[in-house]
């Protein structure tokens, strides 16, 4: 900008001389030179704005061209480049401006003196284009052209020539063709066809003017910059613009008839093509000036266009159609102003952005539809585009940008009809469619907020608008000169702007020149009116009569209906409570309509307006403040208004709320505008406390199994608002009319009554919770204040089957002190063991429930009674192992008794020895083990679901001393055991202090089981009792609630490995009797607790559920033993059913067909507690003792077991030398064997080893035995393995060793050794030794024999050079810029070495400065060249002018001449680098100063040397320095500071006018 501003006042200044001042005289001898080549003056018409650019040649370019001019034509104006930015920058100034000119002024003197001698003052040089100089005095010839020089490149200034198709080169006399300058072939006749070479860049102002033969030019594809007129007044009628186009100059005088860019005058010009890569059209591009007919009607986009720029194609007038390319996204100011033949444009869909002007005054244009991209429409875009009727927005789906649509963008559009907005639509500005005078209806978008001032003002034709629903601000007068009637003002709107001028005969607002307006409707929903809405200037006339308020509103804002003066009346809505002191400001004839006591009674009269009430009929309901009780008058005063009280209200309960309130809020009723009841809200609203319960969260403990599922309940405390029932009112009245409404609670109790205890959460287990900032809960709110948690004792057990506890809140709230109760609860707790407790308890007073308790307490007591082997872990659960042991405990604690039961035990008696062998084959005590001595021998087995899957364990034992009589208990025998799916197997121990006590608790309990069943009435049965003894005891005893069956010596257990004890669902038992008979049922105690006779039922006990239907009796059991007798009460037969339920599941039935029945014939059964019984458990016995039989039975039993009665091997001796192996095959007999699990042994297994399958290997010379054991009998038979040792050479064996990589370190590959089949074992059978094992090659590894084995072996294996271990590269020759460097690595595995390039140093180079300036004549050695790479040296300065500067090889510069000129630095490398010097006439002065540090502290007697930058460098200014205290710190010439005394002192810097300061402390 400082050279146009340069160009314009020296232009300016010499535009203030008479012409005959600076051309009337040749230049004296000594004088300052009144021309120069580089000014000329002429007759002036106008400067173009490249006569002020940035362009001029390096030898004057601080001086600036001007043509034409005339010293009468003073008053034009100067233009730039861009209009828009013509004015001087505001940070400028008069002074700086002129001190500039003045210094080149005398830069442009010196040069001129010292050229004087040479120059030809005759010659007056043209310059049309201050960027390109027309040919002058310095120009050289290359056949018909003249040139001049710059450096490298050439500027051709003039053709001279006559040829009719001329080419222009791209070298004149190896200089590079870079521009044309202007003018250069103007006015050339012969010229027909140009062809101008692709290295021009530069076309100058009328270039080809006045060519007027010329038919076709061909532009340079590298053209960036074309002047204007450069082909006017050809006949070039088709131009093809290359892709690189980037600058139009243009010739502006901010005339329209006057100014145009570089196709002004090319009036036969039809077609242009823009070249596609072309990304911006360029501005001016074909700007023509109104004044002048073109006939341009195609113009081709291509598709690499983005934006197109201003005045591009301004005043086309002959054009009329357009297709943008998608590509396109903008389009900038004037772009298509005033082509005014433009009908048809096809837009971009990718289009955002139309610039201002861009289609101002395209009078042809009939519709436009713009895509949904685009979000900007400048100010001015269609202004005057009269022809257009339609306008169309297309809405994006996808939301984007929104569109603003700016000042007066549509403005005097008077053709336009119809507008479809689209939902983008943002905003309208000001004027923006104002003199629409077609205009008849606008429908706007819901999406538009702002319309703005005057937007449609002048449609005089328009009689509706519907304005959006979120408009939020409407600008003054945007209605102005309409035939709008009736307008609705959406709730919405907030802002209304205003024109004021503080005088009422010209402000108002939005409706201002509405005078056609009569009615105003304000939707509802709004709060508050606008200021400004309705207010009109006094000057003006207005009618309207009609404003309707909706109960919405609260207030009503300043001016908001100023000087409505035809407005008679207005009627105002209770809600308002507001109203702005000028809202009315000059009403004439008025009258506020509203209820008495409203806001607006009192504002009409305050202002003195007639005021009429309105009496509303009906009842509403009030809420408020109440501020005052007037007695007098009979009116309470509610937020500032009086409400009239009825005959029959009390005062004096309204004052002693007044009174008494702590914050004054009432509610009231409001009949027929008269208040007749009212309650104060603190009143009305209470606090309520509540414990909420969610799914997770139950009200009730529940107790089953004998523990609670749970011991605590947490549940939220939540805070909410209550009405009081003493009120009146209802809560959805209350939270209407007080939604706001706070109490303020500041604490909360629980208390909960025995066994309950209750506490909160957050409160570290305390009942109590005082907040020191209270807890606000809204009217409207619900609010979770706490965690209580309720819980209970885990040894409290209910006395019913269901109880209920209650829990209060109490809370603190509002001005009292003291806690009220809030709310409250209950919680629940259910005993599902009631009524099993209910049996327990009975059963616990029979002799039998007391000796069942006492051996369960011994059973549970510890597990000392047997001792398990720690593999079962592996197999079952913590459940599992429980049932395990207690079932092992009780088999054997019956099988010790066996023989001394009192049913067994008397050897004479032949129903007790039928007892005992029923009871020996259900416990699997064979015969052949029958009571030898004092040993009991068994097998039985257990089957279960395992960890491991479903596996069955086989047991056999036998057992010594099982009398009791001065028995060691500790030596009682053993149990073995096995898993033939793992062959696993192992040994349980009978032993413990507490095996006697245990036995004897279950001999008693066997026996108690057998005596309540089978007493002498009953008769003696063997398979019962001997059921009863085992299954029943066992069943019983068992801590599980679910117990397994045993049948046939096999014990199913039922407990998965994933349930557990307080999981298992209990048991009942049902019973169906279909036969005319009587039952009664009997406890284990023998007490009658139920009865049928006569179909009547009649219990006492809650355990059984008794049912008749016709003459079938239903009975169902649960938890306790019981008795039925059946007594016949006719003939005929009974059929008598069992079914036994595992939870909801029937796992058994019973069923006895035809039992015979006479009148009072009796028959007993007996109902276990336990289930799976044998039959005849169950079997009801006649008064003879005789049982009936079972017609059938669903009952799944297991296979009787088959005993083994021997065993034997296929082989009793063999020979095996050492490493062989052979498998035994075991005989068992029978061969239907239940269990044929056997257990190998070898009693030298250092000699010959045996696994579980019979596989014998020889180990080591010697000889074995191999028994194998049968577990169901312990039967044996044994095998005699003799193993011998052979000798066997080395050279026999099968030897595999790898190869390996080499690594550098010794190598040990692994060897394989085989001897046939057989693996040798290494320091064993064999030794290794390894050789020439560490470099790569062949290595060696020798085998030698041990033992068995004889001799020695060499076997090779290669180590490979597949890995390396690189050192780190060393450079061995170092790379430079010019030559590439090597580098090398070694293997430290194999000593190998690599080696490789070192790419060329990359070059650089450090300048000590980018720019110089020196004085004529000055020399400066401070530009040097530094950072060069290693190998690279500065191989040449050049000067590209040294006419002005020159440099010698060591890099001194001086300067010669006035001007500027470039010095380029070659390095060796091909590396360039250039700086600019310049060359003045004045001395270099400093321009910067700086000096570091800023502030520094010294110790006495030191010193410190100041570092100072100076700019420019070659500045001649001395650095001088001063001290403003010596005494403290002294400086010298060269800036060293010396400390001399303590304090502080200032050293300042001077060079020239530049200074800098150093503060220097001194300790």
């Amino acid at each position: 900008m400082k050279k146009k501003f340069l160009a314009c006042t020296l232009a300016v200044l010499m535009c203030l001389q008479p012409a005959s001042a600076v051309l009337a005289e040749d230049p004296k001898p000594g004088d300052v030179a009144q021309t120069s080549e580089k000014v000329s003056i002429s007759s002036y018409s106008g400067l173009s704005d490249t006569a002020v650019s940035d362009d001029a040649s390096s030898t004057d370019e601080d001086s600036s061209a001007v043509s034409d001019f005339s010293a009468s034509d003073t008053s034009e104006t100067i233009s730039d480049v861009d209009s828009a930015d013509s004015d001087l920058s505001e940070e400028g100034s008069v002074q700086e401006l002129t001190e500039d000119f003045s210094d080149d002024a005398e830069d442009t003197e010196a040069l001129t003196q010292e050229e004087s001698a040479d120059e030809d003052s005759a010659q007056e040089p043209e310059f049309d284009d201050g960027s390109v100089p027309s040919a002058g005095a310095d120009a050289n010839t290359f056949g018909d052209f003249q040139y001049t020089i710059s450096g490298l490149t050439a500027t051709i200034t003039k053709y001279t020539g006559n040829a009719a198709s001329v080419t222009v080169p791209s070298k004149i006399d190896n200089y590079t063709v870079t521009q044309i300058a202007s003018s250069t072939f103007k006015d050339n006749l012969s010229i027909t066809s140009v062809v101008i070479s692709d290295t021009i860049t530069e076309i100058g102002s009328n270039a080809f003017s006045g060519c007027s033969a010329l038919k076709s030019i061909k532009l340079p594809s590298r053209l960036k910059t074309l002047g204007y007129g450069f082909i006017s007044g050809t006949l070039v009628t088709t131009l093809t613009i290359p892709a690189g186009l980037t600058k139009c100059n243009s010739y502006n005088t901010y005339n329209s008839a006057t100014s145009y860019g570089p196709l002004h005058g090319a009036e036969n010009l039809t077609e242009l093509i823009l070249t596609n890569g072309m990304e911006k059209i360029p501005d001016y591009l074909a700007w023509f000036s109104t004044s002048e007919t073109t006939h341009l009607t195609s113009v081709s986009i291509p598709d690499s266009v983005t934006s197109i720029g201003s005045y591009s194609f301004a005043n086309c007038t002959a054009l009329g159609e357009l297709s943008f390319p998608d590509s396109v996204t903008s389009i900038d100011r004037y772009a298509f102003s005033g082509c005014k033949k433009l009908a048809s444009i096809r837009w971009s869909e990718n289009l955002q952005s139309i610039g201002s002007s861009s289609f101002a005054n395209c009078t042809a244009l009939e519709t436009l539809s713009f895509p949904k991209s685009v979000n900007t429409i400048d100010s001015y875009a269609f202004s005057g585009c009269s022809s257009v009727s339609s306008l169309s927005f297309s809405d994006n789906p996808k939301g984007g940008f929104l569109t603003d649509i700016k000042y007066n963008a549509f403005g005097n559009c008077t053709a336009l009809e119809n507008i479809s907005f689209s939902k983008n639509i943002n905003s309208l500005d000001s004027y923006a469619f104002s003199g629409c005078s077609s205009l008849e209806k606008v429908i706007l978008s819901d999406s538009i907020t702002t319309i703005d001032s005057a937007a449609f003002s002048g449609c005089s034709a328009l009689e509706s608008i519907k304005l959006p629903s979120k408009l939020k601000t409407l600008g003054y007068g945007f209605i102005s000169g309409t035939l709008v009637t009736t307008l609705t003002i959406p709730a919405g709107l907030t802002k209304c702007n205003s024109y004021n001028t503080y005088n009422s005969a010209t402000s108002y607002g939005p409706l201002h020149g509405a005078e056609n307006l009569t009615e105003l409707i304000l939707t509802n929903g709004m709060e508050k009116i606008p200021d400004y809405l309705a207010w009109f200037s006094t000057s003006e006339t207005t009618h309207l009569t009609s404003v309707s308020i909706p109960d919405s509103v609260t207030s009503i804002g300043s001016f908001s209906f100023a000087n409505c003066t035809a407005l008679g009346e207005i009627t105002i809505p209770d809600s308002v409570t507001s109203i702005a002191d000028t809202a009315f400001s000059g009403w004439k004839n008025l009258v506020i309509k509203s209820t008495a006591g409203s806001a607006a009674h009192a504002y009409a009269k305050t202002n003195n307006i007639p005021f009429q009430e309105v009496i509303q009929e009906g009842k509403r309901i009030i809420a408020g403040r109440l501020d005052a009780v007037n007695a007098e008058d009979g009116t309470i005063n509610i937020e500032g208004r009086d409400y009239p009280v009825s005959g029959n209200f009390s005062l004096t309960s309204a004052m002693s709320i007044l009174q008494n309130s702590s914050d004054k809020i009432v509610v009231f009723n409001y009949d027929n505008s008269r208040v007749t009841h009212m309650e104060a809200a603190e009143d009305i609203v209470k606090l309520q406390m509540q414990a909420i319960t969610d799914v997770n969260n139950s009200n009730t403990f529940v107790y089953e199994n004998g523990q609670y599922q749970k011991t605590s309940l947490s549940q939220n405390m939540v805070l909410k608002c209550k009405v009081s029932q003493n009120s009146s009112y209802s809560y959805d009245e209350i939270r209407q009319l007080l939604p706001g409404y706070t109490i303020s609670v500041t604490g909360i109790k629980i208390l909960a009554s025995a066994p309950l205890n209750a506490h909160f959460r957050e409160a570290l287990a305390l009942s109590k919770m005082e907040f020191s900032t209270p807890v606000k809960v809204k009217v409207t709110d619900s609010k979770t204040i706490a965690t209580a948690v309720f819980g209970i004792s885990s040894d409290y057990i209910a006395e019913k089957a269901n109880s209920d506890f209650s829990v209060s809140f109490l809370a603190r709230y509002g001005n009292s002190d003291s806690y009220v109760l809030s709310g409250g609860k209950h919680i629940y707790l259910a005993n599902h063991d009631y009524q099993h407790q209910q049996t327990e308890k009975k059963k616990s007073q029979t002799e039998r429930g007391q000796k069942l308790a006492s051996a369960q307490q011994i059973l549970g007591k510890n597990n000392s009674i047997l001792t398990i082997d720690p593999k079962l872990n592996d197999y079952f659960t913590k459940p599992q192992m429980e049932e395990f042991y207690d079932f092992l405990s009780c088999y054997m604690a019956v099988a010790i008794n066996s023989t001394s039961f009192s049913y067994t035990g008397d050897q004479k008696n032949k129903s007790c020895q039928q007892v005992l062998e029923k009871l020996f084959e259900k416990m699997g005590i064979t015969k052949q083990s029958f009571i030898v001595g004092k040993t009991l021998k068994g097998h039985f087995a257990i089957s279960a679901s395992t960890k491991k899957g479903d596996r069955t364990i086989n047991f056999t034992y036998s057992v010594s001393a099982y009398e009791f009589s001065d028995v060691n208990f500790s030596s009682l025998g053993t149990l073995n055991y096995s898993i033939s799916q793992d062959n696993c197997s192992g040994i349980i121990g009978l032993a413990g202090a507490d095996t006697k006590a245990f036995a004897e608790q279950v001999k008693q309990l066997a026996e108690a089981s057998v005596k309540n069943v089978y007493n002498e009435a009953w008769g003696n049965y063997a398979n019962e009792v001997a059921d009863l003894l085992f299954t029943k005891t066992v069943q019983d005893l068992i801590r599980n609630s679910r117990y397994g069956s045993f049948s046939n010596l096999v014990y199913t257990m039922l407990t998965k490995p994933s349930q557990t004890a307080a999981a298992q669902n209990r048991r009942k038992t049902n019973t169906s009797i279909k036969c005319p008979v009587d039952v009664y049922v009997y406890d284990s105690s023998h007490n009658l607790c139920g009865s049928i006779i006569n179909n009547v039922v009649d219990t006492s006990y809650n355990d059984i559920i008794m049912s008749v239907e016709n003459d079938e009796k239903f009975i169902s059991f649960c938890g306790d033993d019981y008795y039925l007798k059946l007594v016949g009460n006719d003939n005929g037969t009974m059929t008598y059913e069992i079914e036994e339920y595992n939870g909801d599941t029937l796992s058994r039935k019973i069923t006895y067909n035809d039992i015979p029945l006479t009148a009072g014939k009796k028959y007993n059964a007996y109902i276990p507690e336990g289930q799976d019984m044998d039959t005849g458990v169950y079997s009801p016995i006649n008064e003879s003792g005789e049982k009936s039989q079972a017609a059938s039975d669903t009952r799944k039993t297991a296979p009787q077991p088959v005993s083994v009665e021997s065993i034997q091997l296929d082989q009793t001796q063999k020979a095996l030398l050492t490493g062989e192996s052979f498998k035994l095959t075991p005989s068992i007999k029978p061969a239907n064997a239940s269990t044929k699990d056997v257990l190998w042994i070898s009693d030298k297994e250092s000699v010959a080893t045996v696994d579980s399958s019979g596989t014998v290997k020889a180990v080591s010379p010697g000889i074995a035995i191999i028994t194998a054991q049968t577990f169901d009998g312990a039967f044996t038979a044994s095998c005699t393995v003799t193993v011998t040792s052979p000798e066997i050479s080395v050279d026999t064996l099968t030897v595999t060793v790898p190869d390996v990589d080499c690594n550098g370190t010794a190598q040990f590959p692994p060897v394989t050794v085989r001897s046939g089949s057989t693996l040798l074992t290494l320091d064993k059978d064999y030794t290794l030794t390894y050789s020439d094992n560490i470099k790569p090659g062949t290595a060696t590894v020798t085998l030698t024999g041990l033992g068995t084995y004889t001799g020695k072996r060499n076997i090779t294996f290669q180590i490979l050079e597949k890995a390396h271990n690189w050192s780190s590269w060393k450079v061995t020759t170092a790379a430079t810029v010019l030559k590439t460097g090597k580098k090398q690595r070694t293997c430290s595995y194999c000593k190998k070495k690599a080696t490789a390039s070192i790419a060329r140093l990359k070059p650089t180079l450090k300048l000590s400065m980018t720019s110089v300036i020196l004085k004529k004549g000055q020399t400066t050695t401070a530009f040097k060249v530094t950072g060069l790479a290693k190998g690279d040296k500065v191989k040449s300065y050049r000067s590209s002018n040294t006419k002005i500067a020159s440099i010698d090889s060591r890099g001194k510069i001086k300067g010669i001449r006035i001007g500027s000129t470039k010095i380029t630095v070659t390095l060796a490398s091909g590396k360039k680098a250039t700086i600019t010097v310049k060359v003045q006439k004045n001395a270099v002065t400093t321009q910067k100063l700086t000096v570091s540090p800023s502030r520094i502290s010294l110790k006495l007697k030191k010193t410190y040397k100041l570092k100072i930058s100076r700019s420019p460098l070659t500045t001649v200014e001395r650095i001088t320095y001063r001290s403003s205290n010596s005494k403290v710190a002294s400086v010298n010439s060269k800036g060293v500071i010396t400390a001399r005394k303590k304090g502080t002192a200032t050293i300042t810097v001077l060079s020239g006018k530049k200074k800098a300061t150093v503060k220097v402390t001194v300790k």
